[in-house]
């Protein structure tokens, strides 16, 4: 058993392995397309007076969050869902949607909670 784990350290780390994989980094680096801009540390807010509740934002989501609630109240987009792709800002044709840094503290404690909903007694 020894000799085969010389063996495969060996040959995992011969030089014509290493340019194997290095040639496969670069067609898999071609197939994937320009860099995608990073939204770490960001989040989706909204300004509600330009909401015109089209849906298209929601529409565009991978993670089918109903992006249109948020833009709507002009709340942050803290749906645990979220993927910060940007499709709904860049989809948004009023330009509702946008990205901010991502509040600490009281402000990041603003959110949608929609099973929360308000009774009055008459």
């Amino acid at each position: 058993m020894p000799g085969i784990c010389q063996a495969l350290a060996l040959s995992l780390t011969h030089p014509s392995r290493r340019e194997h994989m290095n040639w496969l980094q670069r067609i898999f680096d071609r197939l994937q397309g320009p860099a995608q801009p990073s939204y770490a540390g960001m989040i989706v807010a909204a300004e509600a007076v330009r909401c015109v509740q089209c849906g298209i934002c929601g529409y565009n989501c991978p993670a089918d969050i109903d992006v249109r609630t948020y833009a709507r109240q002009g709340l942050l987009v803290t749906d645990p869902r979220c993927i910060l792709c940007g499709n709904c800002v860049e989809k948004c044709p009023r330009g509702t949607l946008s990205f901010i840094p991502r509040p600490s503290g009281a402000a990041a404690q603003r959110e949608h909670r929609p099973e929360i909903v308000l009774q009055v007694e008459a």
